[in-house]
């Protein structure tokens, strides 16, 4: 469709911390399972921030960039999206025993220690073709900080509809299965 002057071509997006919700299967689903599953160590990280934003927030707010675009007079907007402020590690844990309804002491385990049992869980589990939860990699992604500011959606007045701890109930509603598997 070609355009004729009369409208405009608009164009957004994002640039999300670690997207999580229904179907997302990755680091924030593995969180979830490993906290409830009583398998998750702190390791030093407890305040280690995570910026994350919940699919829907994330679909929302590419929606609400598109519609200011007009007023705004703007071609492309590109922005950050995360929730704000930026959860810290500890405060995943408390959302997800929170929306879950248990209580979980979660350990703190030296991180030399644990991934030092991570490489050796890898060298013994690789060659037989055993996946586990204590990959190295992962290890070394709890201890790594990404504190973003979702800096354009604040100044704009972006009108957030989740918290971390509502976006997680929300989860839990959707899709309650994700969170045992």
């Amino acid at each position: 469709m070609t355009n004729s002057g009369h409208e405009r071509n608009r164009n957004a997006g994002a640039r999300p911390g670690v997207v999580f919700g229904p179907g997302e299967g990755g680091n924030v689903s593995r969180l979830v399972r490993a906290v409830l599953g009583r398998c998750f160590f702190y390791t030093g990280n407890r305040d280690t921030h995570k910026a994350g934003i919940y699919v829907p927030e994330l679909c929302a707010a590419l929606w609400w960039a598109l519609e200011r675009q007009d007023a705004a007079e703007e071609a492309v907007t590109l922005f950050n999206a995360t929730l704000y402020p930026a959860p810290a590690l500890a405060d995943y844990v408390a959302a997800i025993c929170a929306v879950a309804g248990v209580e979980r002491r979660v350990p703190s385990v030296l991180y030399q220690a644990l991934l030092a049992a991570g490489w050796l869980l890898d060298l013994m589990a690789r060659p037989l073709g055993i996946a586990h939860p204590f990959s190295p990699v992962r290890i070394r992604k709890l201890v790594a900080a990404n504190d973003i500011v979702p800096a354009y959606l604040l100044a704009q007045g972006y009108p957030f509809r989740y918290t971390l701890e509502t976006a997680m109930a929300d989860w839990w509603a959707t899709c309650p299965e994700e969170w045992y598997r």
